[in-house]
């Protein structure tokens, strides 16, 4: 077996792994509901590696997971991390922080932000898995014989 050959075999491994094979429609649902609770953490660069830590072990889509991490992309994250910021600060019973660029900061409200991230994620992340089971199709089963 060539260099190549062993690469591609190498490749064509590491790809259905990241696939975990026949995209069911729990595994659909799953893997939506993991990326989008992820994707709600301002932990932007780690995205990736979190789904395939997360992933992996569970057998989900990796990469079904990464592309719905980015809900929290450049036009939604801000509106994201006011929103997580003010739910937290409201579960906490305290005044919503100003929304200027110095208050978020991670060191002035790191707590409401957590807070906010974890519940808004926990919420955002069974809303995706419920809508992906609702629109994914399952199996069809053969009519039964007359």
């Amino acid at each position: 077996m060539s260099v190549a050959q062993r690469a591609r075999a190498a490749l064509r491994a590491a790809w259905q792994r990241l696939r975990g094979g026949q995209l069911t429609r729990g595994r659909a649902a799953a893997s939506v509901g993991v990326g989008l609770f992820i994707g709600c953490f301002p932990l932007y660069g780690l995205h990736l590696p979190l789904c395939a830590l997360v992933g992996l072990p569970l057998g989900l889509d990796v990469l079904v997971a990464y592309v719905a991490t980015n809900v929290s992309n450049p036009l939604l994250a801000p509106l994201l991390l006011a929103a997580e910021l003010k739910l937290g600060a409201w579960l906490l019973g305290r005044p919503a922080p100003s929304l200027s660029l110095h208050a978020l900061r991670l060191g002035d409200a790191p707590l409401e932000l957590l807070l906010g991230a974890l519940v808004l994620a926990t919420g955002l992340g069974l809303l995706g898995a419920l809508v992906t089971a609702l629109c994914v199709p399952g199996r069809r089963r053969a009519p039964a014989p007359p």
